[in-house]
């Protein structure tokens, strides 16, 4: 699949044409603080022993895009499953996302995976939003990486009819 979007968008141009809203493009991200944190709830809740976090959420995160179209307001809600491994702590998370802007919004879903200990703190996700307003049509996937404290965004806007469906 990486080879065939590869191959796929190494053949189109990938910067946001201005006189072409629909176009593809690729982008870079930067992300600052969050205006509020909610805390979310972490407890046992299914008996084995370990903690759960449901509900954190980050509200209005100011994200600055190489693309215009993938900047704005985004609030992320998060639930994890964390386990102690190996001196640390591994984990995996859901997320909900809407990111606004004056044009439009993009909505949908996420997930990460993560592990912080002695050998570093690593986090790896994919985020797959539908756009709305303007975005109509549009599919905008994000790539989320973290290692050893150096944070890494980058992504793809593709009409929506170029993005697959998930294999079941």
């Amino acid at each position: 699949l990486v080879l065939v979007l590869c191959g796929w968008i190494g053949g189109t141009a990938l910067a946001q044409d201005e006189e072409d809203p629909m176009a593809p493009a690729y982008f870079t991200l930067t992300r600052g603080a969050a205006s509020e944190s909610i805390d979310g709830v972490v407890e046992d809740t299914d008996g084995d022993g370990l903690p759960e976090l449901r509900g954190q959420i980050e509200v209005d995160i100011p994200v600055e895009a190489s693309d215009a179209r993938a900047s704005g307001l985004w609030t992320i809600t998060v639930d994890a499953d964390i386990v102690e491994a190996d001196g640390g702590v591994v984990g995996m998370d859901t997320r909900s996302n809407r990111l606004v802007n004056a044009d439009g919004a993009w909505t949908g879903v996420g997930a990460a995976i993560s592990a912080f200990g002695e050998d570093g703190d690593f986090v790896a996700g994919l985020t797959v939003l539908s756009g709305e307003g303007a975005y109509e049509g549009l599919g905008l996937v994000l790539s989320e990486s973290l290692q050893d404290g150096v944070e890494s965004y980058w992504g793809v806007i593709l009409p929506s009819a170029k993005m697959p469906t998930m294999p079941q």
